[in-house]
C-alpha cells in the first residue's frame, strides 16, 4: 500500500492543527480550507480503491488496523478541538496563538474523512464491492462560498423547502451533484461552513447575479417566446 500519498499518512502526520510557520516575517497562520479539502478529498478517492483492493486480496488483518488507527486518530482530533495553541519558536522572538475556532474547523474537517473511510470499510463485501468511480456533476460560474450562499438565500427565502434535520443531507446533496469554478470535487463540510458566514464580497456578488436575474424576467415577461440561452 502506498502511503506517501494517502489519507492515512496524511493524518497520522497531522493530527493536530495544519499551520504554516513564516519565521521570517514572525507570522503564524492557518493552512487554506480549501487547499486541504481537496487534498484530504483526493487521497480518500485514492485511499478508497486501495482498500477495494485489499479487500480482493483478503487482507482483513491490515483493515482492521487501519480502520482501528482511523478510530484512534479521530478521538484524538476531538479532543483537540476543545483548545487552542501557542506557538513559539526557538531562537527566535516571537510567538502566535492560533484560535480554537480555527483548531475545531481544520479538525471536524478531517473528521468528517476519517468517518467516510471507516465507513467504506464496514461496508465492503463481495456483493457490492466494486472500484469507486467519480459521479458526474454540473459545473458552476460560483466559488464555494458563492455557491453555497447562494443555495442558502435559497432556502431562507423558500424556494427550496427542507425538513427537520434534512440540512446536512442537503449539503451532501450539493457537494455531490455541483463543482466549483475553481474545484472539481467539493465536500459537504465546505458548503456547510461556508454557507454560515459569507463575506461580504460573495453577498455582493450574489445580488449583482439576482438583479441581473431580475432584468432577465422583465425580458422574459415582455418577449412572446422564451429560449434556452445556448
Amino acid at each position: 500500500m502506498d502511503h506517501n500519498s494517502s489519507l492515512i499518512e496524511y493524518i497520522f502526520n497531522n493530527e493536530n492543527l495544519d499551520f504554516i510557520v513564516d519565521v521570517e516575517n514572525k507570522k503564524i497562520t492557518v493552512k487554506d480550507y480549501d487547499e486541504v479539502n481537496q487534498n484530504l478529498f483526493n487521497q480518500t478517492s485514492e485511499l478508497k480503491k486501495q482498500i477495494f483492493s485489499m479487500f480482493i486480496k483478503g487482507e482483513d488483518v491490515t483493515l482492521n488496523r487501519i480502520k482501528t488507527k482511523l478510530l484512534q486518530t479521530k478521538e484524538l482530533l476531538m479532543e483537540y478541538s476543545n483548545i487552542g495553541f501557542m506557538i513559539n519558536v526557538v531562537n527566535k522572538d516571537f510567538e502566535g496563538t492560533i484560535e480554537p475556532e480555527d483548531v475545531r474547523t481544520m479538525n471536524n474537517l478531517k473528521i468528517y474523512y476519517i468517518d467516510e473511510m471507516v465507513s467504506v470499510i464496514n461496508n465492503f463485501s463481495f456483493e457490492t464491492a466494486e472500484v469507486p468511480v467519480a459521479k458526474a456533476s454540473f459545473k458552476s460560474g460560483y466559488t464555494v462560498e458563492e455557491l453555497a450562499y447562494f443555495f442558502k438565500l435559497s432556502i431562507e427565502q423558500g424556494i427550496i423547502v427542507l425538513d427537520k434535520n434534512q440540512k446536512t443531507k442537503f449539503f451532501d446533496f450539493i457537494a455531490a451533484n455541483f463543482q466549483s469554478k475553481d474545484q472539481q470535487q467539493i465536500s459537504p463540510n465546505s458548503i456547510r461552513n461556508k454557507s454560515y458566514d459569507p463575506s461580504p464580497a460573495t453577498i455582493e456578488k450574489i445580488r449583482e447575479d439576482l438583479l441581473q436575474m431580475l432584468q432577465l424576467t422583465r425580458a422574459h415577461r415582455d418577449s412572446d417566446k422564451i429560449e434556452w440561452k445556448k
